[in-house]
């Protein structure tokens, strides 16, 4: 065929050879194989990333939660009274604004008490910690930490 492009040429000459069934069989086998291959490596792959999103989570939780508990601290020892809500600590910037990286959202409950260190002994947040009731990866829940 003169003039016939030679893409068009060589799909010619594959539809005039017909295939043997035992080459359609070891085609489909070599298929299928691959496909289930990528299929479970992928599968594993989205647990790791799974695992490494919690894990990267759980540690700026922690990281959180810690500039939480210092920002009181601070607060207490320099104002020589307990904050009485995390927004006190936010706008005198004893703390950042943090989302909580759990739940995504910024709800802290926090925990009201003494603080017998004090000299007045005025009630106010001794203590903040996540929302989540959500299991961590050492098996206890967010709330707990």
């Amino acid at each position: 065929m003169p003039g016939a492009p030679v893409f068009l040429i060589s799909c010619m000459r594959v539809m005039n050879n017909k295939l043997r069934p035992s080459r359609v069989r070891l085609t489909i086998l070599l298929t299928t194989f691959c496909v289930g291959s990528l299929t479970a490596v992928c599968y594993w792959e989205v647990g790791s990333w799974n695992r490494a999103v919690r894990q990267s989570n759980e540690v700026f939780l922690e990281k959180n939660l810690e500039v939480f508990r210092q920002g009181i601290r601070r607060y207490a020892v320099e104002k020589q009274q307990l904050p009485q809500s995390l927004d006190d600590l936010i706008k005198q910037r004893y703390a950042p604004n943090l989302p909580d990286p759990v739940t995504g959202r910024v709800d802290w409950p926090v925990v009201i008490g003494e603080d017998s260190t004090l000299i007045n002994g005025k009630r106010g947040v001794i203590d903040v910690h996540s929302a989540s009731t959500m299991i961590s990866s050492r098996g206890t829940p967010y709330c707990s930490w």
